[in-house]
């Protein structure tokens, strides 16, 4: 039995690693640039701050306090059932992690709903600026049909655009805070037109077309590929609990087959590294799932 412990963290420490050496070797050193003059006059910021900024960065429209409220409960509920189901104290700093993870990712998928459904808004809204150039050629007309009579979801963004250009401002500057807020190459593209379109004049709906009809094409291949997806996406979730809820299964049902190894320090670091491999797995199959997904900001050109 010994021999077997040693043998299990001598390879999990030679394949950590083996990992290591290959992320230093292939990842380039990075240096965030998107820090402001404020931020550095400020000095280093707060763990809060830090959370905050990695939550903007994700898109996530959770303030840090009420993710970690919220992570810390789950955490805590999650650690307390799972010392009560199994009686395993190893299992008490996993539970803690992971409900976290559960968490971000629960925000992750409805922050995705959330894109997806601004998106088909945002196809429908450059048809109703088409149509509205067709009566009135002006920018401001087509935002303001999009305000008044467009998608609820884009009403709020152009009722701001509005309001801006009637306060004199220009539309470049007038649209900048919905891009920033909305961070979207979608959105970008139809702010660039309109932008063009009001310093250079023009003809702008078939560009216009042409963007809507791109907003679409990406939208249906987004659903198809999620579509085809679903199974691959709840094989490995499946994979990735199997471990622990068979173990959870034992320790309940067949305690005399569980007790004997898994009550001794060597049986409680298996279940540690069986938790975490479970977590590493799950987080790349996520990574492999959403990979070439999304059409990141500043790419679209």
């Amino acid at each position: 039995m010994k021999a077997l412990t040693l043998n299990l963290v001598i390879a999990v420490v030679g394949g950590a690693g083996i990992w290591l050496a290959y992320r230093s070797w292939t990842a380039g050193h990075r240096v965030r640039l998107s820090r402001t003059l404020e931020e550095v006059e400020e000095g280093p910021a707060t763990l809060a701050g830090h959370l905050q900024a990695r939550l903007d960065q994700a898109g996530l429209e959770v303030s840090a306090r009420e993710f970690a409220t919220v992570a810390g409960s789950l955490g805590a509920v999650a650690a307390a059932g799972t010392f009560l189901v199994t009686g395993t104290l190893a299992l008490i700093p996993v539970s803690l992690v992971l409900a976290p993870v559960l968490y971000w990712s629960q925000l992750e998928g409805r922050r995705e709903r959330r894109v997806r459904a601004y998106r088909d808004a945002l196809a429908d809204g450059v048809d109703i600026i088409k149509e509205a150039f067709r009566v009135t050629p002006t920018v401001q007309f087509g935002i303001q049909a999009v305000a008044e009579d467009g998608p609820p979801a884009l009403q709020a963004d152009f009722g701001q655009i509005l309001g801006h250009l009637h306060q004199g401002a220009s539309l470049e500057e007038a649209t900048e805070a919905v891009a920033q807020r909305r961070r979207d190459p979608f959105f970008d593209m139809v702010r660039e037109a309109l932008v063009l379109r009001e310093t250079e004049g023009g003809s702008i709906g078939q560009v216009l077309a042409s963007i809507s009809s791109l907003v679409r094409e990406q939208g249906r291949i987004y659903r198809k590929m999620v579509a085809q997806q679903t199974q691959a996406r709840l094989e490995a979730a499946v994979v990735c609990v199997a471990p622990l809820a068979l173990f959870t299964l034992v320790k309940v049902t067949m305690p005399e087959y569980a007790g004997p190894f898994y009550g001794t320090p060597a049986g409680q670091l298996v279940l540690v590294v069986v938790a975490l491999l479970d977590l590493l797995a799950y987080f790349c199959s996520k990574r492999i799932a959403a990979s070439g997904m999304e059409l990141a900001r500043g790419e679209q050109n």
